[in-house]
Formats: C-alpha cells, structure tokens, sequence
C-alpha cells in the first residue's frame, strides 16, 4: 500500500526505458504525470490510457507540480551523448531540467526528489567514453546538495540495466538483434570487464520499495541519501554474451580481442550493499530469467516488423 506521505508523482524522461516501466508500475498505486518532450511521438505509453497522464514540459512548471499537487518527482530523463552536435540538449536535460524542477519544488508542496544516476559516475574509474554524459551527471549530484534541507534527496546509482523494450542502439538490444538476425560475426573485445546486469522489473520494485517506505527518511539529515541499484555481483562480458548466444541459439561468432578496450574501460562494477538492503528490496529475476523475457520481446519484435509497445502485464 502507498502511505499517506506521497500520493501524485511526476516522473520525467516518461516514455524512456526506465520511465515507462516505472509508469506501468506505479499507476496502480500512486497517481502519476508522465513529463515527455514531444507527446505525439509516444512509442512505450498508451497516451489515451486513464491510469496516468501525459504532459509535455512548459515553462512553468511550479504551475505544473501544485496544479497536480505533486509529492515527488522522480528524474529519470536523460541524454547520453552530447558531443559533439547535442551537447546543449545533454545539458538540458541532465542539469538544466532538473534543477528547474527542484526550483519549482520549492514554490510548491514538493516532499521528495529521486534522481538517476549510473555506475559511470564513480571517481575510482577514468573513463573516456560517455565523459560528457558523466560530467553531466557529476555536476547535477553537485546541485543536489543544495536542496538537501528543502526536501528528501534520494540519489539512484543505476548498474547496467537491460530488459524488454529498450533501444535498440544500447548495448543488450543490439547484441541480441543481430544474434536474432544471425549476423555472420560480430566483434568484440576479450571480453574481460565485468558488469552488474540487472533486469528492469528488479529495478523499478527498487523505486517502488523507496517509494512505499519514504516515511523512514528524513530531510533533516543534511545529506543526499544514496541507493545502489544492482544484483551486487558482476560477471565478465564474455560471460554475459556467450549465455546470450546459447538462449538465442545463433550460429553467429563472436570475434574476441578483435576489437581494443576503450582508454580508462571500467574493468569492474557492481552494487554495494547498503539502504536498499536495509529496506528488505532484493533482485529476484535470474540472469536467464531476465534474458529470455527480453530475447521473447525482440523476437516477436521482429515477427511483427514493427515498435511495438512493450506490455508487462
């Protein structure tokens, strides 16, 4: 049951990834405003469904948040690459945006902010790639923290998330597109760096535990609360592949070591244990279980020739 403390959410980025499956999650329990850039190009949401509504961003947004009455914002919209042609949209969306809300928070009954971030974002690692995306996301953590004493901050630490209905210029889509495909090869590195891959259905009843237990946080604190989100242990990428390819049950060869690492590859990342433990949240798909549900989506994806919109009931 949601408690009393929040009732209206407004989750940004609503027809990404991450947002619709939050969306389909929660609508049931919470009633949710779905922030998009463009509603007429919804590809994941229903835009005539009544378990939520769809808004396009405005300049007013304090209007926005008391006109609906919202208790929280959940800040899932982003942009990966900026450089070199997008970088004012990177900008836009990764900094501007929600600092925009957090200022409309503050002319209204705002009572939580839950930002996403990623494992990129961790100054143990020196990574080239995505570096305009990870210095965006370093500089919002920055202006977090001068809300901290206006609302309950809570920072999302996302590890490599996969599942039905993502891009499929992202990293899992793609692989099992041209295994599905058959592709002669496909190249790679050796394949050595691990990752945590978790599936989307865990990571969104992550939110949801948040979400259902925010009276056990406190914004008196002074702090930005930080929530890990992974199965806290990683495996190689080769790993991850080859299991890939048995489900699929592609011929195609994977070329190891055909390819270099990229300058400052993350060799290594994965969930620490922390205050989604303490809430009693634990991953509960298996790898194979999380694959063979995404692989299922990709399949019929391509039986039907079409985008069509991902329906996790």
């Amino acid at each position: 049951m949601a408690t009393d403390s929040l009732k209206n959410i407004l989750v940004t980025g609503a027809d990404g990834f991450l947002g619709a499956h939050l969306i389909e999650c929660l609508k049931n329990k919470y009633t949710i405003i779905g922030l998009v850039k463009n509603s007429a190009q919804l590809i994941r949401l229903d835009p005539k469904s009544k378990k939520y509504c769809i808004v396009e961003d405005e300049k007013n947004l304090a209007h926005l948040l008391n006109k609906n009455h919202i208790d929280c914002i959940i800040h899932t919209a982003t942009i990966y690459k900026g450089l070199p042609d997008n970088l004012s949209e990177l900008i836009e969306t990764n900094i501007l945006l929600p600092i925009r809300l957090l200022q409309a928070g503050l002319q209204s009954n705002l009572k939580a902010f839950i930002n996403t971030d990623s494992f990129f974002n961790d100054d143990r690692f020196k990574y080239d790639y995505l570096c305009d995306y990870t210095l965006s996301k370093k500089q919002i953590n920055e202006w977090l923290k001068f809300f901290i004493n206006k609302f309950i901050i809570i920072n999302i630490k996302l590890q490599h998330i996969y599942g039905p209905g993502d891009s499929d210029s992202k990293f899992v889509p793609s692989l099992i597109n041209d295994l599905i495909l058959g592709v002669p090869f496909i190249t790679s590195t050796l394949g050595e760096q691990k990752r945590d891959f978790i599936f989307i259905k865990d990571v969104v009843s992550a939110y949801e535990i948040i979400l259902d237990n925010f009276e056990n946080f406190s914004k008196t604190n002074f702090k930005v609360w930080e929530a890990n989100i992974g199965t806290g242990k990683s495996l190689t990428l080769k790993e991850f592949i080859d299991l890939t390819l048995t489900l699929t049950g592609s011929k195609t060869e994977i070329k190891y070591g055909s390819i270099p690492y990229r300058k400052g590859e993350i060799m290594d990342s994965f969930a620490p244990s922390g205050l989604l433990g303490e809430l009693g949240w634990a991953p509960i798909f298996s790898l194979e279980q999380g694959l063979k549900e995404t692989i299922e989506f990709h399949m019929k994806k391509k039986i039907n020739g079409n985008e069509s919109r991902y329906n996790p009931s």
